[in-house]
C-alpha cells in the first residue's frame, strides 16, 4: 500500500511538472504596416448649379490617417468631363488654419506633399471662385472636375526626394582619349645642376634642438599624450589617433521589441526534480515508510 502511495505521488509530481514545464521562448512579433488614407466627405465636395461671375463656394474637405504608420500625402486635379474654357476659367484656394497651401487656377493646380502622423488628421477650406470679369461666353457650360489624393508610406515626401537613376542613364565613364594627356617625364622643372651655386645648406643652419632645461617637462608615461610636435608647426602628434567611424553603425529601430525571455529551461527544472526526488526517497526511507533495498539480510 505504501508503495502505491509513493508511486501516485510521483506521478502527481510528474503530471505537474509537465504542466508548468514552458515550450519554447517568449518574444514579441512586430505588427504589419498599415496604410489607411479617408476623405469626408467622400465622393462629392461640389455641386453647383447657378454659378454667375463673382459667385464663390467653399467647403472643409477632412483628410484623415486611419492607419498604423504616418505618411505623406499629396493631391492632383484632374478634368473629367465639360468645357475646357470653363475648367482654365475657375479659381482656386486650398488653406489650413495656419498657411495657404494653393491659390490660382484650378486647372494649374500644383501643391506640395503633406505629413500626416498615424491615427490623425487635418481640416482643408477648399473655395472655388467663378471671377468676376468673366464674360457671357461662359453662360451655359459645365465642367467636372476631379480631385485626387494618395498616400506615400516613405520617409521622405515623394515630391521632394530625387528619383533613383534608371539603370544605363547614368554618365558614362570618360573615354580612354577624353581627358588630359599625362605629362610627359621631361616637362616638370629639372633638378638643379652641381653648379647653379645654390650651396647645400650647413648643417647647423636648421632649427637647434630645444635645450632640457626649456621649460617643457616629459610627459609622463601612460598620460595617453602622444609625441610632441615639432616646434614651429601646427599638426596634430602623429600617433594621435583619428577618430574613426565605427563599422557597424547603431541599428535603427525596426518596429519589433527584443526577445524577452529565456531559453527553455528544461533541462534545469528536471535536474532540479531528480534531486528532489532522490532526497524525498531517502526521507521516506529514513521514516521506514518504504523498505531500505541497500539493507543486508
Amino acid at each position: 500500500m505504501k508503495k502505491i502511495i509513493f508511486f501516485s505521488f510521483l506521478y502527481t509530481c510528474v503530471l505537474l511538472l509537465l504542466t508548468i514545464i514552458p515550450v519554447g521562448s517568449t518574444g514579441a512579433t512586430k505588427s504589419s504596416t498599415v496604410l489607411n488614407l479617408s476623405l469626408f466627405p467622400q465622393k462629392q465636395l461640389f455641386n453647383i448649379s447657378g454659378f454667375a461671375p463673382g459667385d464663390w463656394a467653399e467647403r472643409k474637405l477632412i483628410i484623415k490617417n486611419d492607419g498604423n504608420t504616418n505618411f505623406f500625402y499629396n493631391s492632383t486635379i484632374k478634368k473629367v468631363s465639360g468645357n475646357d474654357l470653363l475648367f482654365k476659367q475657375l479659381q482656386l484656394k486650398i488653406s489650413t488654419p495656419n498657411e495657404i497651401l494653393y491659390e490660382g487656377k484650378i486647372s494649374e493646380f500644383s501643391t506640395k506633399s503633406r505629413f500626416l502622423s498615424s491615427f490623425s488628421e487635418e481640416i482643408l477650406d477648399v473655395i472655388i471662385v467663378f471671377p468676376y470679369e468673366s464674360g457671357n461666353e461662359f453662360q451655359g457650360l459645365a465642367t467636372e472636375v476631379e480631385f485626387i489624393l494618395y498616400a506615400d508610406g516613405r520617409n521622405n515626401p515623394p515630391d521632394d526626394a530625387d528619383p533613383p537613376d534608371p539603370p544605363g542613364n547614368g554618365d558614362p565613364p570618360d573615354p580612354p582619349d577624353d581627358g588630359d594627356p599625362p605629362d610627359p617625364p621631361d616637362d616638370g622643372d629639372p633638378p638643379d645642376p652641381p653648379d647653379d651655386g645654390d650651396p647645400p645648406d650647413p648643417p647647423d643652419d636648421g632649427d637647434p634642438p630645444d635645450p632640457p632645461d626649456d621649460g617643457d617637462p616629459p610627459d609622463p608615461p601612460g598620460d595617453g599624450d602622444g609625441t610632441d610636435p615639432p616646434p614651429g608647426t601646427n599638426e596634430p602628434p602623429s600617433n594621435n589617433p583619428t577618430p574613426t567611424k565605427p563599422a557597424d553603425p547603431p541599428s535603427k529601430d525596426t518596429g519589433s521589441l527584443p526577445q524577452t525571455g529565456e531559453e527553455n529551461p528544461l533541462f534545469i527544472i528536471l535536474s532540479g526534480f531528480f534531486i528532489s526526488l532522490a532526497g524525498l526517497g531517502l526521507l521516506l526511507i529514513k521514516k521506514s515508510i518504504i523498505p531500505n533495498p541497500f539493507k543486508r539480510g
